[in-house]
């Protein structure tokens, strides 16, 4: 099948770049991975969890934060309703691509040229396309100091799938996806307190960070930098951080957001004459294009690129980058 444009992924930068395109007049196809995650907290968009923090139905009932934490069945719905709140999102990008005449395939894909797609689902489709978006976002990688599973150690981007919130936490990785999670953690009353390897300067100086920051220091969170994680081991309930300089911190739980991978194992770039590097990430130049000059990437799996914008910014200026010849 023939398109305009070919979006590689449903995270929320696959969907407005095929949106707008599609609104452009453009004949377009996104193609949804298979276990994509609605309750990632690194693919749901900020302004998604301030809104459902904000109209949360209950929120009326449940201020205390003695209740908070008291009514396990209280977070349950909670996390329930941002999870809810965000495939309404998804919903809606996909009502307003399908509106606009665009398609979507849920599968998993494999480029099979640099204009050429193969997306096995319950049947295997061919999709051509003289450009390709890719938008597939990242995993959580779990960090080589927690490789034994312990109790009460998590991935902190699966905290909306937790069934129960503990008293106090901890938070490893400064990141996006850590200073979300910390921020959703206090608000709800937990004690947290984040670890991250970098200096403080680095990190009070991270502008991808300040609002999240911000929000974290008005919800009491306390940061402790400078020194990376080791180790984790148990102590009967409590969980115990090794730091680099010997020194051991204890606590409830551990949350970890060291790192993301890109999902782009499966996609076979050497097809389109791409790589990623170690962490699955492609690298993008101007206009957000990678190697291959009809491919461009956004979102998450960008592994380094010289422009700077809100995400609905990039995806735009990736998406006109790439239909310019047919605007003309």
């Amino acid at each position: 099948m023939d398109l305009d444009l070919l979006v590689i992924g449903d995270s929320s930068a696959g969907w407005q770049g095929a949106v707008t395109a599609a609104q452009l007049g453009h004949k377009v196809g996104l193609v949804a991975l298979p276990s994509s995650s609605e309750s990632d907290l690194r693919q749901i968009p900020s302004e998604v969890l301030a809104e459902a923090r904000a109209d949360w139905p209950l929120l009326r009932t449940v201020k205390q934060t003695a209740l908070r934490l008291a009514d396990p069945s209280v977070w349950c719905r909670f996390a329930g309703y941002v999870k809810a709140t965000w495939q309404r999102e998804i919903d809606l990008y996909q009502d307003q691509l399908l509106a606009a005449g665009g398609q979507v395939w849920v599968g998993s894909a494999a480029l099979t040229g640099t204009d050429s797609v193969a997306v096995s689902g319950t049947t295997t489709v061919e999709l051509q396309a003289p450009q390709m978006l890719i938008a597939t976002g990242t995993v959580s990688q779990r960090p080589q100091f927690a490789s034994r599973d312990l109790p009460n150690v998590c991935a902190a981007a699966r905290l909306l799938d937790a069934t129960a919130l503990p008293r106090e936490a901890c938070i490893v990785g400064a990141g996006i996806t850590g200073l979300r999670a910390a921020c959703l953690l206090a608000w709800w009353g937990v004690k947290v307190q984040v670890i991250d390897g970098r200096s403080r300067e680095s990190v009070l100086n991270d502008e991808e960070t300040f609002d999240l920051r911000s929000q974290a220091d008005e919800l009491g969170v306390s940061f402790e930098c400078g020194e990376d994680v080791i180790g984790l081991s148990e102590a009967g309930r409590r969980v115990v951080i090794t730091l680099e300089s010997g020194r051991r911190l204890e606590t409830e739980s551990v949350w970890l957001a060291t790192g993301r991978h890109g999902r782009t194992d499966d996609l076979q770039l050497e097809n389109a004459e791409l790589s990623a590097d170690d962490c699955g990430r492609l690298w993008c130049g101007a206009e957000l294009r990678t190697w291959t000059e009809s491919i461009c990437a956004v979102g998450d799996v960008v592994g380094y690129s010289p422009e700077v914008g809100t995400e609905k910014e990039l995806v735009r200026q990736a998406v006109e980058a790439l239909l310019a010849p047919a605007l003309v």
